[in-house]
């Protein structure tokens, strides 16, 4: 896991056009994002294409994101919503 510096970091890189960055976010929080979402679906074909759509979705909204709670957790929601619209 990263640190919030690091997270902040990327972040910032990303939403001033360094777009390329977020893969950094993606691999760190990948095996995460898989997780949560295998625990939902219990199929794993569907829990890696939840986590990959929650990863588009938090790509796209990454401005509203606020810092006062880690990406993580955010993250964790954003995969959580995603798989219960899937399921």
């Amino acid at each position: 896991m990263i640190t919030v510096k690091e997270e902040n970091e990327l972040i910032n890189r990303v939403l001033a056009g360094e777009e390329r960055c977020y893969a950094e976010l993606v691999d760190a929080y990948k095996s995460y994002a898989y997780t949560i979402a295998l625990k939902i679906l219990q199929n794993k074909p569907e829990a890696e294409e939840v986590a990959q759509d929650a990863f588009v979705k938090a790509f796209h909204y990454l401005k509203n994101f606020n810092r006062q709670a880690r990406f993580s957790t955010w993250l964790y929601r954003i995969v959580f919503n995603t798989a219960i619209t899937y399921k």
